[in-house]
């Protein structure tokens, strides 16, 4: 799988190297300054709506099918979870994160492609330069 590509491994997570201390810590670090921008956004978020943002941010274009299979989920859910990050409202009136946008697909109009919305984009970079702050080892070039 490249670099730009995401998916979910539901199989159990073995360990394969032993990290310091330091370093553990440092990766937690790393992981708990995401969530936080996250809960900054909406601190009841759900993960599936971070994780289909997620995907979002790192290849745009995808069409909901797509994001769904890699995911490991329905589709529906899929769609749900777009929906909640466009800037529509919800059946309660609340509006949505307004992260991504929709658009039909050139290619096969009943199919919609997802990409960033502005705020999306600028939130995409909070979160690079929060994971940045978060490993010291990185941001000064190791």
């Amino acid at each position: 799988m490249s670099k730009d590509e995401m998916s979910f491994d539901t199989t159990p997570v073995q360990v394969t190297q032993t990290l310091s201390s330091l370093e553990r810590t440092q990766y937690l670090s790393l992981v708990a300054s995401i969530i936080e921008e996250f809960r900054k956004i909406d601190p009841e978020m759900h993960l599936n709506t971070i994780a289909t943002y997620l995907m979002v941010a790192i290849r745009e274009g995808r069409t909901k099918a797509e994001m769904a299979d890699r995911l490991g989920v329905a589709q529906a859910s899929t769609s749900r979870n777009v929906k909640v990050l466009t800037k529509a409202k919800n059946k309660f009136g609340k509006d949505g994160y307004d992260l991504v946008v929709q658009e039909r697909d050139p290619r096969e109009g009943r199919r919609h492609i997802v990409n960033l919305s502005q705020r999306g984009k600028m939130i995409s970079n909070v979160l690079a330069e929060a994971a940045l702050r978060a490993n010291p080892a990185r941001s000064a070039g190791g």
